[in-house]
């Protein structure tokens, strides 16, 4: 196997890994059409996910037997065999079916045990190797710090845009829990529940926002779309949070504060949760402060119009 080695010198923001600039040695590998790079620190599946974006590639897929025997071959050669490495493989677009999220396509070529253990919990791929000679692939919780691989097409080929998959439901996406109208997509996030600051980061590693609503109509139209979809909790994260001052109340993304609003009768208080959950009740679906830190369900969006306007100025 010939294997193309390049020793590149970065300098990478890793903002999830630390607070400030680090000079990182990437050692590269190319193979068919991609080139591989396995990451010096640890981060979480969503972390990583980030970290591979910047650099302008993705997290690894393995779509072959050959692609799986090059990644092991490429661990053993650089004496990493003591470690695990996140891939782009989850069962996070959708509940019941590994996929690889770069994609959005269901595994084909599968390594996965038959029998998985705490499959609610443990929704993200990692490989390791085995006895020097074989590649595991292992289930996790996303939220586990591991190695990381990212890979990248050599001639520079686009990866799927998961936005247009989203607009456009087919296979994988099309028993996702998404809703869509012209200008918006929403993504309901019900089989996960996650700290406000996690929802955000798993809402980025997505191409989407947190959630933020911008009208009663947007409001009534998530009151009817969870109401019907019949889900165990009735409680999601927004983007909104009132974190600069404790008392203002902004969404995220935009950093713009709310106009419209809902808030549930008696709230927002005064108090230390700073961050926005949406609920579903007998007033409909209405909004309080909640603790940032609880783990909750999450809606993430997308608006249409400004990834249309995006699309036309690259062309």
């Amino acid at each position: 196997m010939l294997v193309l080695r390049i020793v590149l010198i970065l300098i990478i923001n890793i903002y999830s890994c630390s607070t400030s600039n680090e000079s990182v040695t990437i050692h590269t590998s190319v193979f068919g059409n991609k080139e591989y790079f396995i990451s010096g620190s640890e981060a979480g599946y969503f972390q990583a996910h980030a970290i591979c974006s910047k650099l302008g590639m993705r997290p690894v897929t393995i779509m072959t037997s050959q692609i799986n025997e090059f990644l092991l071959h490429d661990i053993i050669d650089e004496n990493l065999t003591a470690n695990a490495f996140w891939t782009a493989g989850s069962t996070v677009l959708n509940k019941d079916v590994w996929n690889w999220l770069t994609y959005v396509i269901k595994f084909e070529y599968n390594q996965l045990p038959e029998n998985l253990d705490d499959v609610e919990n443990k929704r993200c791929l990692k490989i390791m190797v085995e006895n020097e000679k074989t590649l595991k692939w292992v289930t996790e919780d996303c939220s586990k710090a591991n190695l990381f691989m990212c890979e990248q097409y050599v001639k520079q080929e686009p990866f799927v845009d998961l936005l247009e998959s989203f607009k456009n439901p087919l296979g994988l996406i099309e028993n996702m829990p998404i809703f869509n109208d012209n200008e918006d997509v929403h993504f309901v996030i019900n089989y996960m529940k996650e700290s406000y600051h996690s929802a955000n980061q798993i809402c980025h590693a997505l191409e989407m926002e947190l959630l933020y609503i911008e009208s009663e109509e947007e409001n009534e139209m998530l009151k009817d779309y969870i109401k019907s979809a019949g889900t165990d909790s009735g409680a999601f994260w927004s983007s909104g949070h009132r974190i600069f001052d404790k008392v203002s109340w902004y969404w995220l993304g935009s950093a713009m504060p709310l106009e419209y609003t809902n808030w549930a009768i008696g709230k927002p208080e005064k108090n230390e949760n700073y961050c926005l959950k949406v609920e579903l009740g007998d007033e409909g679906l209405t909004w309080s402060e909640f603790d940032c830190t609880a783990r909750l369900p999450f809606i993430c969006k997308a608006d249409l119009r400004e990834h249309e306007d995006e699309d036309g100025e690259e062309e």
